[in-house]
């Protein structure tokens, strides 16, 4: 049966890695613009009550970001974060809670909330499922304005899941799942006194592989593209078209 049988006192180490390629339209001249993020984030199985529901400990411990754009190459390091995020979900995936549970004498690092995006599990539909069947899941996200966002983003994919069946990889049998579906984005923010809006579609692909026993996502590769168009209104009305295409692989291991 396909749903999570996570297991109390479990620990993991979770390591993410984004890649970004941003090219957009501004006054006649095309800007280009790559951003790399990686992020270690440890995970503690705290609970599982007898209904299956899991708390979850998410302890982000050390964080980059890389930009390059307009000539300059930046990096941003943040070691030893101890960011914390509490999340509840059900034995299908469901996300049931989110809370920020970091202490108040550690400093919140900028883009958590968008590293916060890849601390979800994948919706399993808690059923026997054969080989090549398929189900669908919809799921909607909110990202809110920071330092290096001024958009209060909200983001739609309509998911189709399906069933490749047990795979060797890395000299262990998963179970590989294929997932794919359309992208829909909007939002709305505020900069130097400019209002600004944001519209895009787009798609994306996975491949996930689960462990057999906790159905853990132990591995997972997301490619994904979307064309948006952003119109600023102020002293100087305009429209910037800009295409967004990037790559996230999720690593899970166990931590003994």
């Amino acid at each position: 049966m396909l749903k999570y049988n996570l297991q109390p006192n479990k620990k993991y180490i979770q390591e993410v890695t984004t890649t970004q390629n941003v090219v957009q339209s501004m006054m006649g001249q095309e800007i280009k613009a790559d951003v790399d993020v990686k992020g270690e984030t440890e995970m503690i199985v705290e609970k599982v009550e007898t209904s299956g529901n899991a708390n979850i400990l998410y302890t982000i411990r050390n964080f980059s970001v890389r930009s390059a754009a307009m000539g300059k190459d930046t990096t941003m390091n943040f070691k030893d974060v101890n960011n914390k995020i509490s999340v509840t979900v059900s034995p299908l995936g469901k996300n049931l809670a989110t809370k920020d549970v970091t202490e108040p004498n550690v400093k919140k690092i900028p883009g958590i909330d968008e590293l916060s995006k890849n601390l979800k599990f994948m919706i399993l539909p808690g059923k026997n499922v054969k080989v090549g069947e398929e189900w669908k899941d919809t799921q909607i996200d909110s990202i809110k304005p920071s330092v290096s966002n001024p958009f209060l983003l909200i983001s739609k994919q309509d998911v189709e899941y399906k069933l490749v069946g047990k795979e060797a990889k890395d000299g262990k049998q998963y179970i590989k799942i294929l997932s794919k579906g359309p992208i829909m984005v909007s939002g709305k923010g505020e900069q130097m006194g400019m209002e600004m809006m944001l519209e895009g579609s787009g798609k994306f692909e996975a491949v996930t592989y689960l462990d057999s026993q906790t159905m853990m996502a132990m591995y997972s590769e997301v490619t994904m593209g979307n064309d948006m168009t952003i119109s600023i209104v102020g002293q100087q009305n305009m429209t910037i078209p800009m295409t967004q295409n990037g790559k996230t692989i999720v690593k899970i291991t166990e931590k003994k």
